[in-house]
């Protein structure tokens, strides 16, 4: 039973203070369950060659140009912008951006990242992106001379922007638009969801991390948003070796539980028994979100 009244519930989802407070709770049930520790940035580094490969390929291309052109649909004009990309990772985003707008700042903190970034710039890109090599959090917008200094401030799944304070300091960087996405709602791997009870001993615990607290919390602020929910499937056959690392690479961000080799051994005879002459059937189904903020 519903331990508040009515009146009180719908006083509570008009709150920002609750809204705040359940995405901060959300965070760190998050942050108690994923290896979050500093040298994630490392563990980014490690893995910049195949994230590039995916991002910037041809599986990532149709993406970026699906969103490109949402935001021009709802009017936001790229060409002349200046445009700050908030974890801007390999440059999926920055380098169709450079293409249009006057000058893109792109902050990425992984070296390896903007290493990718740099050899994927055209010669007449290259004086119009700036690549920061900076956290977020670290930076002060003042001493950068950002604040109200963007047309657009464009933060595709970026899981450090996981508070308040660090969306507000994104949005005082634009004077126009923010665009901001991620997760919504459980993200569905079957090789994972099966492999959980194997390993664990307990069913995959839901993906804590959403754009609802987001979305519910700039709501309750009164700010002018345009928001689009959509679903992603994707099934495709990939090596063993690859679906062997990817499965690796997830389970050890938990750190609820310690990673033994028998765990390796695991998911290793999963993927080999459920592999055939073609691959490893990857299937997921993640849902997704995206926000666009217009700034009086």
């Amino acid at each position: 039973m519903n331990k508040y009244e009515p009146e009180e519930t719908i006083a509570l989802l008009h709150s920002e203070l609750f809204w705040n407070t359940v995405w901060a709770e959300a965070v760190e049930i998050f942050r108690r369950s994923h290896d979050t520790a500093p040298d994630l940035i490392e563990t980014w580094n490690r893995r910049a060659e195949a994230f590039a490969k995916n991002v910037l390929g041809d599986k990532g291309r149709p993406r970026v140009q699906k969103i490109i052109r949402w935001l021009e649909n709802q009017d936001v004009r790229l060409e002349g912008a200046k445009i700050l990309d908030l974890g801007a990772g390999p440059g999926a985003f920055t380098l169709p951006f450079a293409a249009k707008a006057d000058q893109v700042v792109a902050l990425e903190p992984a070296k390896a990242m903007t290493r990718i970034l740099r050899e994927h710039l055209e010669e007449d890109m290259k004086n119009r992106v700036r690549i920061v090599e900076e956290r977020g959090e670290d930076i002060s917008i003042e001493e950068k001379g950002w604040k109200q200094a963007f047309d657009l401030v464009f933060i595709s799944m970026n899981p450090g922007i996981n508070n308040w304070e660090l969306l507000e300091k994104a949005i005082l960087c634009s004077k126009q638009y923010v665009y901001v996405s991620s997760f919504a709602g459980r993200r569905d791997n079957r090789a994972l969801i099966e492999l959980w009870p194997v390993l664990f001993g307990e069913e995959m615990p839901p993906w804590s991390l959403d754009i609802m607290y987001m979305m519910n919390l700039l709501y309750a602020k009164g700010y002018d948003l345009d928001i689009r929910i959509w679903e992603e499937r994707h099934d495709k056959f990939i090596s063993t070796e690859q679906a062997v690392e990817d499965l690796l690479i997830y389970v050890k961000l938990y750190k609820t539980h310690e990673f033994t080799d028998r765990m390796e051994s695991h998911i290793r005879q999963y993927v080999l028994q459920n592999a055939d002459e073609h691959g490893f059937l990857h299937q997921a189904r993640t849902r997704l979100g995206k926000i666009l903020i217009r700034l009086p």
